[in-house]
């Protein structure tokens, strides 16, 4: 017997019996739902354990048990956010080869498409960040890239920017065109004008009277006039071809423009490998800025990656079009081995 009075086999059953019951209520509608709110209270409302437990009429004892419960059944899940990483001489060779302002290549070794799409928009908010002032005017292309450094842009104080769309928008995706100027403005605190034109139209002549419209045009010239640009690099490979996806290009186009030579577009003005810029019919049906007044704006900044996508940014540095880049290593380290 015990001390107690309690003998160690009364206690063994009374354990179990308590354990029996204890699986039980852990089970329960009410139960899960009271470690919903004790995680809600620590990890979102930021309360310690001893404030949740006078909230909940609980020891303070139990609260760091019903966090790990929580844990375990899934209620919270804890994932570790690693910083995004940069090859700092990749980027200096990068920047010495094709004469650019500034390289910035993310660390991308092992990481799916989108996270590293992500990355790269990270990296390019922080460049961004850092060229506007009071006054700026910031022109703006389209594409995922572009739509994840918007994400992803945080100015420490309200910036009085104008943010303008530089090219005619590519369906009704948030990464189309249309609300990027919009979301841009609101994370600086700034104005924005939009383009009201689709980024292409079936004829010439449509797209001509579009260009002299005033409303267009006036548009157009503000973002001619841009002092900072954040632009995607287009690619004509259907894989990752924003232009078939959004049905602005179909199959056959795409395969002539490359049988002509020609690997991708910025702000919707293509190129070859070389830096040609295309003169054709399908340029002359495009809404956008010029490339030659692109070519004067101080400081257009290239967002993109992957290997599908190093041809088009191969022509983009060649072309001219960008003069800062932002990257990641697979595609750095292909420019950069490419005669």
């Amino acid at each position: 017997m015990e001390p107690n009075g309690i003998s160690p086999s009364m206690a063994s059953h009374a354990d179990a019996g308590h354990a029996t019951q204890d699986t039980s209520a852990r089970s329960s509608p009410e139960y899960l739902e009271l470690l919903a709110k004790v995680a809600h209270l620590y990890y979102e409302q930021g309360l310690n354990q001893r404030q949740i437990a006078a909230q909940i009429d609980r020891h303070a004892s139990t609260i760091s048990r019903l966090l790990e419960e929580a844990r375990s059944e899934g209620i919270v899940r804890i994932s570790v956010q690693y910083p995004w990483r940069s090859d700092d001489e990749l980027a200096s060779r990068l920047a010495a080869t094709f004469q650019l302002r500034h390289a910035h290549v993310l660390l991308s070794e092992g990481m799916p498409y989108q996270k590293m799409v992500d990355g790269l928009g990270v990296i390019a908010a922080r460049v961004l960040a850092g060229a506007l002032h009071d006054g700026t005017i910031l022109g703006v292309s389209w594409g995922s890239a572009v739509h994840s450094s918007i994400q992803a842009l945080r100015v420490p104080t309200p910036v009085r920017v104008t943010v303008v769309q530089m090219c005619g928008a590519v369906g009704a995706s948030v990464t189309g065109g249309v609300e990027l100027p919009r979301m841009a403005a609101e994370r600086c605190g700034g104005t924005y004008r939009y383009l009201p034109a689709p980024v292409a139209v079936k004829d010439p002549r449509l797209a001509q009277s579009l260009l002299a419209e005033p409303m267009v045009d006036e548009v157009l010239q503000l973002a001619a006039r841009a002092d900072v640009a954040l632009v995607g690099i287009g690619s004509i490979n259907p894989q990752v071809s924003q232009w078939l996806r959004n049905g602005y290009a179909d199959s056959f186009e795409l395969t002539e423009l490359e049988q002509l030579g020609y690997v991708g577009d910025v702000c919707g003005r293509f190129f070859t490998a070389e830096g040609d810029v295309l003169d054709s019919e399908l340029n002359q049906r495009v809404i956008a800025v010029p490339a030659e007044r692109l070519r004067g704006i101080p400081h257009v900044i290239g967002v993109a990656g992957g290997e599908l996508k190093v041809p088009a940014i191969r022509g983009a540095l060649r072309a001219r079009l960008i003069n800062s880049l932002v990257t990641d290593s697979s595609a750095a380290r292909q420019l950069l081995a490419m005669p």
